[in-house]
């Protein structure tokens, strides 16, 4: 890829923005929304509306569609308010555009339904897994749903900086504001229980099949609160119960960003002493296992957890055992690895070899897994734009393949060499080059021949929980299309599908995989080349070779700014340290990635890595960082205390201690909660911060 000239900004991260809110009328009436955004770190309802007109109107300029044709607009629940969301609808509208309003639906429904009526993009408004004091906004361009690419972003970002919102304010609201609503949701039921995208057989529904299957589901107060347990339902499963059903907070009380790091949760660690007391899933599946602990026992019931976040894109499974009292967390490697069976079913007639397609996040045991099943991974940078554009190029080559072969055709010179610099990523990907490139293959091509494509072409897994399979779209106009978004709820029934009662579960035996935080920190400082990069480089460097390890750099060009070591501890091993900022919150993080047997080494590696960016880049400037002091200081001072008794504003508690909990600095006791040795050296480390407090 091609990095040369790269403007100074760009104002998305990972996946959109998403950033703490405020109104705008709480911050100075001298700062416009776009000093507040990069000034100030917070999210307002004009900076909101500025950043829908922007890309709106980028779309008009790049896409020739009828004035009706509209903008599919959705959010998730976080904004009861509707500040929020009512600016992102206002911002579509000014730019003479018709909002086509979803209101509270899950996020992948945004592109799903924006591509069966051929809408000019789709914007969801939702911070994800993130806490309930943030929000943002998710973008998918026209084509094939894809999310944007980092110069997709910089573009937007540079309209962006262009504007002036006062002028943008006095633009009339010339698009007309029109309720989707009860289709999206039709279709989106529809397309769930469709057997080719679900998975399902319809003979196991009608024997039952899941009638002796205990299901909680856990919608995390979000998008699919109600929705979630009515397919379920509709599925065959009989005794469904919803725990964090919409009555409080987004996340709070539950979800998949609590499970992250987890393998095995036990039953004390569910009491008011353990760290997942306040997480309602678990509690309710621990009830139910042990109210029916003799059926389970017996093998006469199952009982399983369905759990989400806030927009419902990602998806946890919890299996509670019976015989060892405790629950199995199965993240995105591991139903990747279950749905695998899946591919290898179908693709066997097919005589193909499917792909596998996961990130740097993922357990390196998982790529084994599936590469000894029979299938082809391929490893890209963290998040699912890049397993998008995986699925996108896969689909492409698989028409080129059919006009060549199939059609007999003469493969135009022209194409051929474009089609080279897309594949092989000679240059920086483009939404829109992509899509320029697909409809000079739909002049050649013959109508329908998308509709032969096989779901057994690819797999696409992040192991947070976001997975991605081919589904079937029946458009508004009768046509069918592949379609490829992170689902939460397909990832669940596809991974229900492939557990059968005469059949063994696929899993994989996990490596260790481990992420160290630190939050509330100058992201700025942690860049490529900069002093603190140089001395981790160094670090890593004498740190591996005090281990007799081979280390050596891997450069991935979607993400330049992740320091990436590939490492060989002996005997063709593998593991792989790789530090970066996040983005989608304010934190960094040390990956750890290698086998069991390397585990004890690599980790010390990584703590070493960790308090160097907890020593360099702490951002003595922001409230959350001083409130950690605060509640460190009172610890070493006073001993263990309960989380009511360090008098913290019940609107930050969860979050902070939580987030505190992640970073390793606080540990749960019998008392409530105790400093760690961790939390000591930050103290230590900025002694001259918590003498001030």
């Amino acid at each position: 890829m091609n990095n040369k000239n790269k403007p100074a900004l760009r104002l998305q991260g990972t996946d959109g923005i998403r950033r703490e809110i405020r109104l705008a009328k709480d911050i100075s009436p001298a700062m416009t929304p776009q000093a507040t955004f990069l000034e100030c770190g917070f999210l307002t309802e004009e900076f909101m509306e500025l950043y829908a007109y922007a890309q709106v109107s980028l779309w008009r300029e790049k896409g020739k569609f009828p004035s009706t044709r509209g903008v599919v607009v959705a959010w998730d629940p976080r904004d009861p308010s509707g500040i929020f969301t009512t600016a992102v609808v206002r911002g579509i509208r000014r730019a003479d555009v018709p909002a086509w309003v979803l209101g509270v639906v899950p996020t992948p429904l945004v592109p799903l339904y924006m591509v069966y009526t051929e809408a000019r993009g789709g914007i969801m408004v939702t911070a994800s897994h993130n806490p309930p004091d943030q929000n943002g906004i998710k973008v998918f361009n026209n084509y094939r749903g894809l999310k944007p690419f980092p110069l997709n972003d910089e573009e937007l970002s540079r309209r962006i900086l262009e504007l002036d919102y006062a002028a943008i304010k006095k633009l009339p609201l010339s698009g007309r504001l029109i309720d989707h609503r009860n289709s999206a949701l039709e279709l989106f039921r529809r397309f769930s229980l469709a057997p080719e995208n679900s998975w399902f057989d319809p003979k196991l529904t009608q024997d039952n099949f899941f009638q002796n299957t205990l299901l909680v589901v856990d919608p995390a107060n979000g998008s699919l609160s109600g929705l979630a347990v009515d397919i379920f339902r509709s599925a065959g499963f009989q005794n469904v119960h919803e725990v964090n059903g919409g009555k409080g907070e987004v996340n709070q009380g539950g979800g998949v960003a609590d499970l992250e790091g987890w393998r095995n949760i036990t039953a004390q660690q569910a009491e008011p002493s353990g760290p997942f007391f306040h997480h309602k899933a678990v509690r309710k599946l621990f009830e139910l296992g042990h109210k029916n602990k003799t059926d389970l026992l017996k093998g006469n019931l199952r009982l399983w957890g369905a759990v989400f976040d806030a927009d419902a894109d990602r998806f946890y499974k919890l299996e509670y055992s019976a015989d060892k009292d405790c629950l199995q967390v199965l993240g995105g490697d591991d139903t990747a690895f279950i749905q695998s069976r899946k591919l290898l079913e179908s693709g066997s007639s097919t005589n193909t070899t499917p792909l596998f397609f996961n990130t740097v996040e993922s357990d390196l045991n998982v790529t084994s897994a599936v590469e000894k099943r029979g299938l082809s991974p391929q490893m890209t940078a963290v998040g699912d734009k890049w397993i998008q554009l995986k699925f996108a190029l896969a689909l492409i080559e698989n028409r080129i393949l059919k006009l060549k072969e199939e059609l007999e055709i003469k493969f135009p010179a022209a194409l051929e060499k474009e089609w080279e610099i897309l594949r092989d990523a000679k240059e920086d990907p483009d939404v829109y080059r992509l899509q320029k490139f697909e409809i000079q293959l739909d002049r050649l091509e013959a109508p329908g021949t998308q509709d032969t494509i096989s779901h057994s072409l690819a797999l696409g897994s992040e192991e947070t929980g976001h997975n991605i399979t081919l589904g079937t779209l029946v458009k508004k106009d009768g046509n069918s299309v592949p379609v490829f978004f992170g689902n939460g709820l397909k990832s669940a029934l596809n991974t229900f599908a492939c557990e059968s009662e005469d059949t063994e579960p696929w899993k994989f035996r996990p490596g260790f995989k481990k992420t160290l935080y630190s939050y509330h920190i100058k992201k700025e400082l942690f860049s490529p080349n900069s002093q603190l990069w140089n001395k981790i480089k160094k670090e890593v460097v004498e740190l591996s070779q005090e281990l007799e390890w081979e280390a050596k750099i891997r450069k991935f060009p979607e993400d330049p700014e992740m320091l990436y070591f590939e490492l060989a501890p002996a005997n063709k091993r593998r593991a792989a340290l790789f530090v970066r900022n996040s983005g989608t919150e304010n934190k960094i993080g040390v990956n750890l990635r290698c086998s069991a047997s390397d585990a004890s080494p690599l980790k010390k590696c990584g703590e070493s890595i960790l308090r160097l960016l907890i020593q360099s880049m702490k951002d003595s400037t922001n409230d959350w960082f001083l409130l950690e002091l605060n509640v460190l200081k009172h610890l070493v001072k006073e001993g263990p205390k309960s989380e009511k008794a360090l008098e913290l504003e019940s609107a930050k508690r969860d979050r902070l201690l939580g987030e505190m909990l992640k970073q390793g600095l606080i540990q749960h006791h019998p008392k409530g909660l105790s400093i760690t040795a961790l939390g000591k050296y930050l103290l230590t480390c900025h002694v001259d911060n918590s003498k001030s407090q």
